[in-house]
């Protein structure tokens, strides 16, 4: 009896540990973000995801709404006790990294981690990524309920061609009142 129960927990672990030994990164991609536009040639988005298993994560979300170039403004932010907060290793739009801080809270030295991401022009497709663990001290694949959220704001920036259409155009005028004043 006691060699069978040796065998079935030897067995368990045996299976745990080859678990554990293949267990990566849970990719997502939480949706397509739709960009509400401002009627000024910005637009923005609120976006939150929640962790519901401990271990590592990759986060990646497609931003709609704006094509051609834009002039872009992020904010991340997470907090709360380490096993169930959340640590960002990094975020990025386009391959443009934000700028990520941790502050302490509630007596824990990494309670608010915050990621910045100011005022890069970058082209569409727009493509947010954001890498992390969560779940801290505790074994992948627990159940925990662990929230991060942030914001993204985009301005239109004018296409290179317009904007030489609209200084030709204003040579043109520069020329015509320079004939015009000749006279």
């Amino acid at each position: 009896m006691k060699t069978k129960i040796a065998k079935i927990l030897s067995l368990g672990v045996l299976l745990v540990s080859a678990l554990g030994a293949y267990a990566g990164p849970v990719v997502s991609s939480p949706g397509p973000v739709t960009m509400v536009l401002d009627g000024q040639g910005g637009a923005s988005a609120g976006i939150s995801h929640t962790i519901t298993v401990a271990g590592d994560f990759t986060d990646v979300y497609q931003l709609n709404g704006l094509s051609g170039w834009a002039t872009i403004t992020s904010s991340l932010m997470t907090s709360g006790k380490n096993t169930f907060g959340i640590d960002f290793f990094s975020a990025s739009i386009n391959g443009v990294n934000f700028s990520l801080t941790q502050s302490a809270g509630s007596g824990i030295a990494d309670f608010f981690e915050r990621g910045n991401f100011d005022g890069a022009e970058l082209g569409s497709p727009f493509t947010l990524i954001i890498t992390g663990h969560a779940g801290d001290g505790l074994a992948d694949g627990t159940a925990i309920n662990a929230t991060y959220s942030g914001s993204v704001n985009m301005s239109a920036v004018p296409e290179p061609a317009s904007l030489a259409l609209a200084a030709i155009g204003l040579c043109a005028a520069g020329v015509a009142t320079r004939r015009r004043n000749s006279r």
